[in-house]
């Protein structure tokens, strides 16, 4: 089989359609036909099925995507090693990494990587838990550094825990209740929140607290999926969000409070994921070692 095969298979269900998968990988639509065919002739079946608005996979197509996404990122993957390797460089790291990880920890990590490692190439980009797992699981990052508590749960994953911390209820220092220590869920029943997406696992957690407790779920004014943004919305309002203790930079606590509610405040396990049973590269198990080392220096508990 020819990696090519199935990087043409995986244009068509990304472009829906013939027309668009020839225009994009830049060869005939008669030799992506051609590509596609001889694909469907190495597995003995189709793999397509054509509608009236272009071409979609049938079941079989949809099994074999999946694979296909992750052989093709890790013949890539092992391109850019080689070539690195050729060229005297120390090869690609592809990262992804939640809120309180890109503020704090995972910067020095990295800084302590290319000090080591002066040719190496490092892509990191942000996001939350659920958008991160699953995109590391379509080989689109060779590691995450996230809440462990999904994907433990996950065989496809593999997760080496790093730390621990809290999530509480966070408002600007002015808030009325900023200055309360009595304060209970009952309390925050009429507040105005700023939350963080409903597809973040620990959004889920966070209301499944008022669940608990008989009241209705938070309903946020705003919700984002910035935690930069929500921290700036909290500082100049009176809408309340959580935060992980880790989160918090020195210039925010002065403007930033987290405030003490009975029943609410739960752990939150954090560390590197990766993808089961798939040998690690060089430079993620070196940053994987400075990682460690980071986060006990990090003293978070």
């Amino acid at each position: 089989m020819n990696i090519r095969h199935l990087d043409h298979f995986l244009a068509v269900l990304n472009c829906g359609s013939l027309s668009r998968a020839a225009e994009k990988t830049g060869i005939s639509q008669s030799g992506l036909t051609k590509s596609i065919r001889a694909l469907e002739d190495l597995v003995a079946m189709p793999l397509l099925e054509r509608q009236s608005r272009g071409m979609r996979p049938n079941p079989q197509g949809e099994a074999l995507a999946h694979r296909a996404r992750l052989i093709v990122a890790q013949w890539r993957e092992a391109r850019r090693e080689l070539e690195a390797l050729r060229d005297g460089a120390a090869g690609r790291l592809t990262i992804g990494a939640g809120p309180s990880w890109m503020r704090r920890g995972l910067p020095e990590a990295i800084a302590q990587l290319l000090q080591a490692s002066p040719g190496a190439e490092v892509k990191v980009t942000g996001g939350f838990d659920a958008q991160l797992i699953e995109a590391l699981k379509q080989g689109e990052y060779d590691l995450i550094i996230a809440a462990c508590e999904e994907a433990r749960h996950d065989r496809a994953l593999e997760v080496v825990p790093l730390t621990r911390d809290r999530q509480s209820v966070i408002a600007r220092r002015g808030h009325p209740l900023a200055a309360r220590s009595d304060l209970a869920i009952a309390d925050l029943a009429d507040a105005g929140w700023a939350l963080p997406s409903r597809r973040m696992a620990q959004r889920q957690r966070f209301n499944a607290i008022f669940a608990y407790n008989g009241l209705h779920e938070p309903v946020p004014a705003i919700e984002s999926d910035s935690i930069a943004f929500i921290f700036e919305v909290v500082k100049k309002t009176d809408l309340l969000s959580f935060a992980t203790s880790s989160i918090f930079k020195p210039s925010a606590k002065d403007e930033i409070v987290s405030l003490e509610v009975a029943g609410i405040g739960w752990e939150r396990h954090a560390g590197i994921i990766m993808r089961a049973d798939e040998a690690r590269s060089m430079l993620a198990e070196m940053l994987t070692r400075r990682l460690f080392d980071v986060a006990a220096e990090m003293r978070v508990n």
